[in-house]
């Protein structure tokens, strides 16, 4: 790892790094002096053999973008995890493409990270959950063109899915995430800011993520604590919950229905109106 590493002369760096021939593992997020073309020399060099890179964190002075991240698609075939998050320029990934559209290489993806570029071209998304078929982990967080359609299709295609991050995705309702909930055996769900589900998603991770570990939900407003709580009461592992809304209300019931098994809030169902008794003498009765 060389994250945050601030050097003088770009030229020290990049061989450094080139010496590595049989690294497998770089992350190199923040470091200002990397150009589009020293990327470019460093993975031509290495990238042969790694199976995790890490590249982000590029906020003033940087001068990577498109063109010089398509020498990840060039030279490292081998990939199963890649980490491309918060870019200052604009970035839409389209040279990713290729390596998405050779499905070898795609189906050997299992995490991608790509929280924050909101410039990324929506084709580029739709290939992603569509072509990594084998995705495990999937960071989305901040992209504001995610919506139900692409998790819909996400929920399709990558059935082995456990760590899902759609933070601040404000396009995201209850049918996308539970359309994911409800085939992949999720472990990590972060909804965070995603401020239009209910207690939908929740009733969804109850009957079908009965393993999950973790879940954050802070800024689901319209997500009842005791929904929340019943879930930690249904769940085999000890889950960890992130619900930070203030003012809700507390006179809130949970129950199963036994007619669908699922769980669902009890105070929302309408009161079955009393059957009214007639009073009356034991003479009043016989005449019936």
């Amino acid at each position: 790892m060389l994250s945050g590493v601030q050097l003088k002369e770009a030229a020290i760096f990049t061989q450094g790094i080139s010496r590595l021939k049989n690294i497998q593992n770089l992350e190199i997020c923040g470091i200002e002096l990397l150009k589009e073309d020293t990327l470019r020399e460093i993975l031509q060099q290495i990238g042969a053999n790694l199976l995790h890179f890490n590249i982000g964190g590029f906020f003033r002075g940087s001068e990577v973008a498109d063109k010089g991240l398509e020498a990840i698609t060039k030279y490292c075939p081998k990939l199963e995890f890649l980490g491309m998050s918060i870019f200052s320029r604009m970035v839409h990934l389209k040279g990713f493409l290729p390596m998405l559209e050779e499905p070898a290489r795609a189906q050997r993806i299992k995490t991608l990270c790509l929280s924050s570029l909101k410039s990324i071209d929506l084709h580029v998304l739709h290939s992603i959950v569509t072509q990594c078929s084998n995705l495990e982990c999937l960071v989305l967080a901040g992209i504001d063109s995610v919506d139900d359609d692409l998790l819909v299709s996400l929920s399709i295609n990558c059935l082995n899915l456990q760590h899902l991050n759609v933070k601040g995705c404000k396009m995201i309702t209850d049918r996308g995430v539970c359309a994911v909930a409800a085939r992949c055996p999720l472990r990590v769900l972060v909804v965070s800011g995603v401020a239009r589900l209910t207690d939908r998603v929740v009733f969804t991770l109850i009957n079908c993520c009965a393993y999950l570990k973790e879940l954050y939900c802070a800024g689901c407003g319209l997500i009842s604590p005791v929904a929340v709580r019943y879930l930690k009461d249904r769940c085999f592992n000890r889950l960890f919950v992130d619900h930070t809304i203030p003012g809700t209300a507390s006179d809130l019931l949970m129950a199963k229905n036994l007619d669908t098994g699922e769980f669902v809030r009890a105070d929302l169902i309408p009161a079955i109106p009393a059957i009214p008794v007639i009073m009356g003498s034991r003479d009043d009765v016989n005449q019936f």
